[in-house]
């Protein structure tokens, strides 16, 4: 969403690249509303307690780093999944 770019290095759209936030909201909030489910997507008190720990951190590495991201932890409903 940051660079428009595919894995093969075309660039779809560049007028419609979302910043680091925006695409975060997307993959997050944005995902759970279009499910209908307003508990997903954040985390709340009372909520389910989801979560993925990503490296970098996709809010401050750049753009073109983030397509390497490496999951670190899952967590559902708070348990550990990632790793086992």
């Amino acid at each position: 969403a940051g660079t428009r770019e595919t894995a093969g290095g075309a660039l779809l759209g560049p007028g419609e690249r979302l910043g680091a936030l925006a695409a975060l909201r997307l993959f997050t909030t944005g995902a759970a509303f279009a499910l209908g489910d307003d508990r997903l997507g954040r985390l709340v008190p009372g909520g389910p307690a989801d979560l993925v720990l990503v490296e970098p951190d996709p809010l401050r590495a750049p753009p073109d780093e983030v397509r390497s991201t490496h999951v670190r932890l899952v967590l559902v409903e708070g348990e550990r999944v990632w790793p086992a």
